[in-house]
């Protein structure tokens, strides 16, 4: 049986893979890109375009908001330095709509701060990333 907040993130990781590539932007998923087992890490999605890339943690959430803690993201942030890659965190919050943020640019200024549903739909959350 797959579990079901497994099933959600993974959902929203191919719908975002999906809207990146009819948009013309090559994206890639990570296999097991959270694996607890794995000696290092790598992002849920990875979107390139006209050489920018951006590494994206997916979040998908029944919450109102989704805080963001720096500190559990340094497997990204590490990813993200050695790729050149814009670290993002995205978040799909269950029938209310989407938003993301550029981790890097919050690191040395805060630990915690929170996402709220801004874009009805992934399209408008692709926009948002690609001008992150």
């Amino acid at each position: 049986m797959v579990n079901a907040r497994y099933a959600r993130g993974a959902s929203f990781e191919r719908d975002l893979c999906a809207a990146a590539w009819q948009h013309g932007y090559a994206c890639i998923r990570g296999a097991a890109s959270g694996g607890a087992r794995r000696r290092w890490s790598q992002p849920d999605v990875v979107i390139i375009h006209d050489g920018v890339c951006w590494a994206i943690e997916c979040k998908a959430t029944r919450s109102d908001s989704y805080r963001v803690v720096i500190s559990r993201l340094g497997k990204l942030l590490e990813w993200s330095r050695r790729s050149s890659c814009a670290p993002i965190v995205a978040v799909r919050f269950a029938g209310r709509g989407y938003d993301a943020a550029r981790v890097d640019a919050y690191a040395d200024t805060v630990e915690v701060f929170a996402l709220k549903p801004r874009f009805r739909t992934i399209q408008q959350l692709l926009q948002h990333i690609i001008i992150l």
